[in-house]
């Protein structure tokens, strides 16, 4: 059978080797190009192959032999390429458009069958959609706009599977690429105290992400379910299911509760504002729940991860006798604020000191999490991460992150930034043995 060409070429784009490409081999291709996703389990992907139609004999026709123009076709091969494009392309997006991309490459025709392309107008009327809403909001110079559309996007990426574009759009945005500051620059200015005028909150460009917290997997799949359900309150308000959107995190200091509601924030895109317990308690009677009523309206004017870091000291227990009328009021407001608060902000709030909270605080929250102290191999991690973008050699960080056992997860960093400042004080770049072991007993020697 001899080969047909298109514009001039061999329609056979088979590698020099003479191999029709398997659906395994295909599959990786994809998963390269798309973010890293595993392959399938080889007996899974071999069963969808044989499970998959039969290409038709005018495909199997046009497909040339692997050793160039004139040479016989082998037909089975061409059949198993073909079947596992098809495979491909059924695993949806993002292999979908690998698969297309195959079909053209391998079998070198432009035609390409429906069923590869099946899918396709409404995926780009969504991205469509919401490229208008990007663009309106930056001709409007509404950034909260712009925000909730970028999020749209992103979304949509992660819904293809397109992780890598993704994860950079979230970090561009997120505050690690200039767009992002200059979006920063647009937010509104934190509510003050009247009497002193000094901001109630402090606003900040979150840098983490979930990827860079070290918390067990349980902890890290709710907060992973707990960013995807706010990007679809509004889904939940039309079924008439209640929001989470207030949410504490406990347990002992330097355990990541901070951390994690940063990386929360980065991974919406939205702004942190972090409360300051020095500006909002007051004083003057009356004045700490005037100012607890700004933040609150403040969080109903946009979107915000609303952070209260050191929740006891506006939660503690009313029943402590030591305490004043003044104190169990402020205690009251707040309580009746995170009832009443329906605004389009995620409250998060952060406590040590979970006993001193009041009783009646915890049921105000939808969710609640706590952050145990880190496992000897979670040590490890934090190590490994830290010491990972410092030069060194040599070192035993197994070993270190035992040193550590029973410290928090602050400790593990404070270790490693110990090491690199005596190895700079010692004129040197790297990072030796010695170092770090004088970093784990310096942190050793203080308390946590």
């Amino acid at each position: 059978m001899g080969v047909r060409t298109h514009r001039g070429r061999p329609c056979n784009r088979a590698d020099t080797r003479g191999e029709w490409p398997s659906v395994i081999q295909l599959h990786d291709r994809a998963a390269f190009a798309w973010g890293g996703t595993p392959a399938p389990p080889p007996a899974l992907a071999h069963r969808q192959a044989a499970a998959a139609p039969a290409p038709d004999d005018s495909f199997c026709a046009r497909a040339g032999a692997p050793d160039g123009p004139g040479a016989a076709v082998p037909t089975q091969n061409a059949e198993v390429c073909i079947r596992a494009i098809r495979v491909l392309a059924s695993l949806g997006h993002p292999y979908r458009l690998t698969a297309i991309g195959l079909w053209r490459g391998h079998i070198g025709c432009a035609s390409v069958p429906g069923d590869l392309t099946a899918g396709q107008g409404r995926l780009n009327s969504v991205a469509g959609r919401e490229l208008k809403q990007l663009f309106r909001a930056f001709s409007e110079s509404d950034e909260l706009a712009f925000r909730r559309a970028a999020q749209a996007i992103i979304q949509d990426e992660e819904s293809k599977e397109h992780l890598a574009l993704a994860r950079d759009l979230r970090k561009i945005l997120g505050g690690q690429g200039g767009t992002a500051g200059q979006l920063a620059l647009a937010t509104p200015e934190p509510p003050s105290d009247r009497d002193g005028g000094w901001p109630l909150a402090d606003i900040r460009t979150p840098s983490r992400s979930l990827d860079d917290l070290v918390v067990p997997h349980t902890l890290d799949d709710a907060f992973r379910h707990l960013v995807k359900e706010v990007g679809r309150w509004d889904e939940l308000d039309a079924a008439g299911i209640p929001r989470r959107q207030r949410v504490l995190l406990y347990g002992p200091p330097g355990c990541g509760k901070t951390s994690a509601a940063e990386a929360v924030a980065a991974e919406l895109m939205a702004p942190m504002a972090v409360v300051r317990l020095d500006s909002v308690v007051s004083s003057y009677l009356g004045e700490t729940a005037a100012n607890l009523r700004r933040i609150f309206e403040f969080a109903s004017g946009g979107r915000w991860v609303l952070l209260f870091d050191e929740f006891d000291a506006l939660g503690r227990s009313r029943d402590d006798p030591t305490e004043h009328g003044e104190i169990k009021r402020m205690v009251n407001a707040v309580l009746q604020m995170l009832d009443a608060y329906r605004g389009p902000s995620l409250l998060i709030a952060a406590t040590n000191h979970e006993s001193a909270l009041d009783t009646a605080v915890w049921r105000r929250f939808d969710a609640v999490f706590e952050f145990p102290r880190p496992t000897v191999h979670q040590l490890r991690a934090v190590l490994r991460r830290r010491l990972a973008v410092m030069p060194h050699r040599g070192l035993d960080i197994d070993a270190a992150a035992s040193r550590l056992k029973g410290l928090p997860h602050a400790a593990a960093e404070q270790a490693a930034w110990e090491a690199a400042r005596h190895a700079l004080l010692d004129d040197r770049r790297d990072v030796r043995q010695g170092d770090l072991t004088a970093g784990i007993e310096a942190v050793r020697r203080r308390p946590w």
